[in-house]
């Protein structure tokens, strides 16, 4: 069958060509043509991409600090908040792979995931449902290193001074002890360094075929199963919806 021949009625060629990149790498770029652009809305507080790359460096310099290398896992239980994408690409500019986990995870079904994958240090949030969890693990598992971020700092001012004040019941103590560390943007803790935001700077030296990503599937039967995506796979994803994207422009990713 000759492909050329059949309709298509998207505004980019079919045979649109795609080079594979690193993830960290169209982060980079994103945040240094567009800086000022909003990435994501949360709870009346706008991001723009300097805000999330810089913070993403900062975790990036942090894992190196705390001794993480290429290829180490980090492990995400996150929910849909800012924090997941400075984590997310501050552990690929480390050179780290990230394990996604459901917030909705059980004890059980977190712990074994952290054991099969090697997950060595996980980032959650002072969410008592979520750290109560991630603690059990810590305390079960091969898992050496939880972070913890804290859900005021990501909320607008006043709405971040509410819930401390008001909402202390939704908020949970993180205990005193040397493998829960405290990821806070206000008070400058773990190994964060001072500002620093030259792009690219520090960043691990990734190609395409390098390991991002451990995504667990459910499928049909048994445990669920760890998809291996490299960088290439989801840059060239990235970028194939962008290129048939009618609303936007592919040349921004």
């Amino acid at each position: 069958m000759d492909v050329s021949k059949l309709p298509y009625h998207h505004p980019s060629p079919w045979d649109t060509p795609i080079e594979p990149t690193s993830l960290p790498a169209m982060f980079a770029a994103t945040a240094q043509r567009a800086p000022d652009a909003p990435i994501v809305h949360f709870l009346g507080r706008e991001y723009s991409y300097r805000e999330s790359f810089t913070q993403a460096r900062r975790f990036a310099e942090g894992l190196k600090a705390a001794g993480i290398q290429k290829g180490d896992r980090i492990g995400l239980f996150l929910p849909n908040a800012p924090i997941y994408i400075a984590a997310y690409y501050g552990a690929m500019m480390a050179g780290a792979v990230v394990v996604n986990f459901s917030p909705l995870y059980s004890v059980d079904e977190l712990a074994w995931q952290v054991e099969d994958s090697g997950t060595r240090l996980l980032v959650t949030m002072d969410v008592p449902e979520l750290l109560g969890t991630a603690l059990k693990v810590l305390d079960g598992s091969a898992l050496e290193t939880l972070v913890v971020g804290k859900l005021s700092d990501m909320l607008p001012s006043l709405k971040g001074f509410a819930l401390r004040i008001f909402g202390r019941s939704k908020i949970a103590k993180l205990p005193a002890r040397g493998d829960v560390k405290l990821w806070s943007s206000i008070q400058r803790p773990w190994n964060w360094p001072s500002d620093r935001t030259l792009i690219g700077e520090g960043m691990a030296q990734l190609v395409p075929d390098d390991l991002a990503l451990l995504q667990y599937t459910g499928g049909t039967t048994g445990r669920p199963k760890g998809a291996m995506l490299s960088h290439a796979n989801l840059s060239m994803n990235a970028r194939q919806v962008a290129a048939i994207n009618p609303f936007g422009d592919a040349d921004k990713e």
